[in-house]
């Protein structure tokens, strides 16, 4: 509980250079037994081994609304809905250069924190859930949602990026 209170403050005041190694903070961000990976190649890399879709999770350690979704997804109930269907990757504020969180903010448009960047196991972009979700019934109506969108036909043309769309 210290080290995870001392990570906080690290990454509050900027100090993430001095901090433990991404997969460590990612494990306390995510329960155990969540499939994660420490960046959005690593993820995709894995994803299409494990044929799961990738979860970018964007968000932030002084944010209610991801203390409620970390919360939820170490309930047993949404914990299940989540845990096998998709591979994680976690960022948040000094988790990756200011370039490339720039350049994927807008690109997906994440206008906040949390956020989840959803892409097919072949790294196409699916859709943006932002606020995600604040009640089990959300949880399952997101999931629910990716699921369908997942079963469909949507492609996109080779080598273009979609634009960004809601997953509900």
């Amino acid at each position: 509980m210290a080290t995870r209170k001392l990570l906080q403050v690290a990454l509050v005041f900027g100090l993430a250079a001095a901090s433990p190694a991404r997969g460590a903070w990612e494990s306390s961000l995510l329960p155990k037994g969540f499939q994660t990976a420490s960046s959005l190649d690593k993820a995709l890399t894995l994803a299409r081994t494990a044929n799961l879709p990738v979860v970018l999770y964007y968000t932030r350690t002084s944010c209610p609304p991801c203390t409620v979704v970390q919360g939820l997804l170490r309930g047993e109930a949404v914990g299940q809905l989540f845990r096998d269907a998709y591979m994680f990757t976690a960022q948040w504020g000094t988790s990756m250069g200011q370039a490339e969180r720039e350049s994927l903010r807008s690109r997906y448009d994440v206008q906040g924190a949390p956020t989840w960047v959803v892409f097919r196991n072949t790294g196409e972009y699916l859709c943006t859930a932002r606020g995600t979700f604040a009640t089990a019934a959300e949880a399952a109506a997101l999931h629910q949602a990716i699921q369908q969108r997942l079963a469909g036909s949507e492609a996109s043309v080779s080598g273009a990026v979609a634009a960004p769309r809601g997953c509900m």
